[in-house]
């Protein structure tokens, strides 16, 4: 549909060239960024070369979307023309443009022969047909000087000056400190950074072959080395994380047959997400990678719960202690099943999350929950099998004791201490649970990833209709500046735009690309900068990383502030109405200084027509625009071609008449009767202020007008609005509209209370149904909030809920839940048992379940212990926030479950097994994982 549309583009005035459609760019699309400059060619070859040979052959790579090209200068034959010299050769202006239109093959001037050139035809012989071929003689300036003007014996070189030049920049480009030319590579969606890069370069290195005289500099932006090298980090942690889990289970259960069975589990359960994942279509990323590593705690749980259950029913087959050995992993697959629906309840309440962060938000839990599944899976068909594998070659030796059965002596302290203290852990365990839940509500989001890339992008704007000369000194200068810096390497710059270029900004507008040395510290270099910044006058700047401007830009205000936009298509009338509107929204309750949002606005030159002069020298107004625009911009008359090149030819007025608002004033406008005429003679001349930027939308031009709301709902302000508004009288044409989006996302945040609500509920339900009583399911929900208080801690000292913090909680819950559930699974074991009713809250009771089954705790904090060793390597910074909540969320997740879980057991537990028997085996099931129950 919209290539239907683009073809009716010939409709349009012949102003400007026909729209183009351009390819659909990932968010964070920038692939490379190519530093073209040479010693021998100009800028204009230099931009023949880039035009027509390198950029065709980079848009072939697989995964190119798009090629832009900063500081273009497209080669042109120019005729330069002066009113004073044609009048003195008694030339008119539209001899020129019809002379030299005319001398072309092919004019887009519809009123020019040229415009229908018709073909050269074919002629038959008797023997032989032969085709008819023009050779256009007309190849350079001196070429097209040699031409006749129309109705004259003066050629056009006599009274125009035709030079070999180029257009008007609308950008330009800074490459190693001088001039030169920025290609920007731009990549699809679905393509991958690092193969796409590659393949580019590989490209690069072809075409160099027969460019011997042009630098080519891929090193200006390059994103694939951080993806490489936070790639190749986040594959070092994997392994190293690996490691250290296998030596923290050898060590924890004193078992190698042990250790290898949850350790090969885990890794196959984490590769297999890993493989999994491109094929939801998620594309393996920062995001996705989160979610694989927010999962990990659920991965080893499965892998520890399982294990142990697997290899020591195995034990007991083999030394038939049992003459009827319990079913394959009935009750452990009921504990590891609600285990996993709690596990993914929790990722309820943030799926709702729109825009952006919504977007980020929905990968991290999908790759999360399918981590979670296949580790699920893996430990109901890959475990049975692995058991009996390892346990086959190398039998089990029944006589060994796994740690936890000489935890008695230290859990005698834990009893006396909970004996003693029980209604003051009582407290400190609901008041940890109240400040987690209102913590965690009280704080502020950023789900964007910060990562510490070393392509540093400094933004710079000057004031609105700053030229493009002044522009390049001082983006030179501050260019000069960065690159001193100890810690830079090199720095490139692009001012403006590009022709079909991914941004929309004026030459008053740079992005300053610098790469850091490797061996600089991170931190020092951003301060060295900043100061450099700060330091540097005429000019506003902004630091940030590419990837965090790109998406911001995809992101929802934060401002609590409802907006009503104002239609119309005359700016002064919507302004006159802004002010009224503001006028009326004063008046409401809870509303307060209503702000009309207004363009930036730079000088113009305007020319008015004044038709009564006009009409004394017989001009009609469009005359008087169509001359001025030869003269001030030029008009394409045609196009030379040239192996396989096309280049414009363009009539303009020399540059010595176009330099100042004088020279405007002061050019000659050709009357009728071939008498030269001043403008200033027949217009008004003058500089206005204009807006940098139109808003439109749709057919309409708008003006919006933001009103800030502090506590007051913002639904019912909207109300009051809308009532407000329909007072106004509107002429035709014009309107208003209310834009929701802050009261829609008022509307999201209550309903995504109404969703924590009933992921708790949903919660609280699964607990009940695995545990048999409401009063322990309410219990161990408590216990879960309270768990999570050391890692809401974590959050509010780093100060908002990140990604990666968010993550960390994701994890901490993925081996919270299984191990609050498989402790008071086995305190039940314990009860069927037949033990006393105090015998949960006995040393031995204690012992096993503070050192067997709060293993996946401990084991999962050791999986993420070689992040702290590798901090500052690319990729790995952003897991350093997750891993500090996963730490602080462990450490209340050992004081929850060794002082107040036994305690609420002992309490409100009681009973509870017989009550749930129907769900489970009869059997008994020693998940403790005891090779010697008895």
């Amino acid at each position: 549909m919209v290539q239907e549309r683009l073809t009716q583009a010939h409709a349009l005035p012949n102003v400007s060239k026909p729209p183009v459609m351009m390819q659909p760019l990932s968010s964070v699309s920038r692939v490379l960024q190519v530093g073209l400059t040479s010693k021998k060619h100009s800028l204009i070859d230099l931009s023949v070369l880039a035009r027509w040979n390198i950029k065709p052959r980079l848009l072939g790579v697989k995964g190119v979307a798009n090629i832009s090209i900063w500081g273009q200068r497209k080669r042109q034959l120019q005729v330069l023309i002066n009113p004073n010299k044609l009048n003195e050769q008694g030339v008119t202006l539209d001899q020129i443009i019809n002379t030299t239109g005319n001398s072309l093959w092919f004019s887009p001037l519809s009123y020019l022969n040229a415009s229908t050139p018709g073909s050269g035809g074919f002629i038959d012989t008797p023997n032989q047909r032969l085709g008819v071929q023009h050779v256009l003689p007309i190849s350079n300036p001196e070429d097209l000087a040699k031409v006749v003007i129309e109705g004259t014996d003066i050629t056009l070189g006599q009274v125009t000056d035709i030079v070999e030049n180029h257009q008007l920049l609308i950008g330009d480009a800074i490459v190693n400190g001088g001039e030169g030319l920025m290609l920007l590579v731009e990549k699809f969606p679905w393509a991958n950074t690092a193969k796409v890069n590659k393949n580019v370069e590989l490209a690069l290195n072809d075409l160099k072959l027969g460019l011997p005289d042009v630098e080519i500099d891929t090193s200006v932006f390059k994103p694939s080395n951080y993806v490489e090298q936070a790639s190749a980090n986040l594959k070092l942690i994997f392994l190293l994380g690996l490691l250290t889990m296998a030596v923290g289970l050898f060590i924890w259960f004193r078992n190698w047959q042990l250790t290898l069975i949850m350790t090969i589990t885990a890794f196959v359960s984490l590769t297999l997400s890993i493989v999994a994942i491109p094929f939801l279509g998620l594309g393996w990323n920062i995001v996705s990678i989160f979610g694989v590593l927010a999962a990990v705690g659920a991965v080893i749980s499965d892998a520890i719960n399982s294990g142990k259950w697997h290899v020591n029913n195995y034990a007991q087959k083999a030394a038939s202690i049992a003459t009827n050995p319990p079913k394959p992993s009935r009750n452990t697959r009921y504990i590891t099943l609600f285990s996993l629906l709690g596990i993914l309840i929790i990722l309820l309440p943030i799926s709702f999350l729109e825009g952006a962060s919504g977007n980020i938000v929905q990968t991290l839990v999908i790759s999360f929950a399918l981590t979670a599944v296949i580790s699920f899976l893996i430990s109901i068909i890959l475990m049975p099998a692995l058991t009996s594998t390892i346990l086959g070659v190398a039998p089990l030796n029944t006589a060994d004791k796994t740690s936890y059965i000489s935890a008695d002596n230290k859990a005698v302290k834990v009893t006396k201490l909970q004996k003693g203290a029980r209604i003051p852990i009582y407290i400190i365990t609901l008041g940890i649970a109240l400040f987690a839940l209102i913590g965690f509500s009280s704080l502020q989001h950023q789900f964007s990833p910060t990562l510490k890339e070393r392509d540093i992008l400094v933004r710079w704007t000057a004031d609105a209709g700053t030229s493009r000369h002044e522009m390049y000194r001082l983006t030179s200068n501050a260019v000069e500046k960065i690159k001193a810096l100890a810690a830079v390497a090199k720095v490139g710059a692009n001012i403006g735009r590009a022709v079909v270029s991914d941004i929309v900004k004026n030459v008053n507008s740079a992005e300053m690309w610098i790469s850091l040395n490797e061996s600089s510290d991170y931190q020092t270099a951003l301060n060295s900068i900043d100061n450099a910044i700060a330091q540097i006058d005429g000019m506003k700047a902004e630091r940030l990383s590419y990837s965090k401007q790109q998406i911001s830009t995809f992101e929802a205000a934060t401002d609590q502030a409802i907006t009503v936009r104002l239609y119309g298509y005359k700016q002064s009338t919507l302004e006159s109405l802004a002010v009224n509107i503001t006028q009326r929204l004063n008046k409401i309750d809870g509303i307060s200084n209503p702000t009309i949002v207004k363009n930036v606005e730079e000088p113009v030159i305007q020319i008015k027509v004044d038709l009564e002069k006009a009409r004394n020298f017989k001009l009609k107004p469009g005359d008087i625009r169509r001359a001025s625009a030869v003269f001030l911009s030029g008009i394409e008359v045609g196009s030379l071609y040239e192996d396989q090149k096309v280049f414009d030819v363009i009539v303009w007025g020399a540059p010595d008449i176009r330099q100042s608002l004088d020279d405007v004033k002061q050019l000659l406008i050709e009357a009728s009767d071939k008498q030269l005429v001043k403008l200033s003679s027949v217009a008004d001349v003058y500089i206005a202020p204009m807006p940098t930027i139109i808003n439109r939308e749709a057919a309409s031009r708008y003006i919006d007008i933001k009103i800030l709301v502090d506590d007051t709902n913002p639904v019912e302000i909207t109300e009051l609005i809308r009532e407000s508004l329909k007072g106004v009288n509107y002429p035709l044409e014009y309107h208003t509209e209310i834009l929701t989006e802050f009261a829609d996302s008022y509307n999201l945040q209550q309903q995504l209370l109404y969703v924590f609500v009933l992921t708790f509920l949903g919660l609280f339900l699964i607990l009940h149904a695995a545990m048999g009583s409401w009063k322990l399911a309410a219990g161990i929900l408590v216990m879960y909030v309270a768990s999570l208080s050391g890692g809401i801690l974590a959050i509010t000292i780093l100060g908002s809920l990140t990604l990666a913090a968010m993550t960390g909680l994701f994890a901490s819950a993925g081996f919270v839940i299984p191990y609050l559930m498989s402790s008071i699974n086995n305190y039940q074991n314990i009860e069927r048992e037949h033990y006393k009713s105090n015998a949960v809250i006995n040393p031995k009771a204690i012992g096993k379940n503070l050192i067997s089954f709060a293993a996946p705790v401990f084991i999962s904090v050791m999986f993420f212990i070689p992040v702290l060793f590798l901090a500052d390597g690319p990729g790995v910074s952003f897991i350093i926030d997750m891993t500090w909540v996963i730490l602080a969320s462990a450490i209340s997740t050992i004081f929850v479950g060794s002082l107040a879980l036994p305690l609420i057991y002992n309490d409100v537990g009681i009973g509870a097994a017989h009550a749930q028997d129907h769900l489970f085996s009869d059997q008994q099931d020693t998940l403790e994982g005891e090779y010697n129950a008895s």
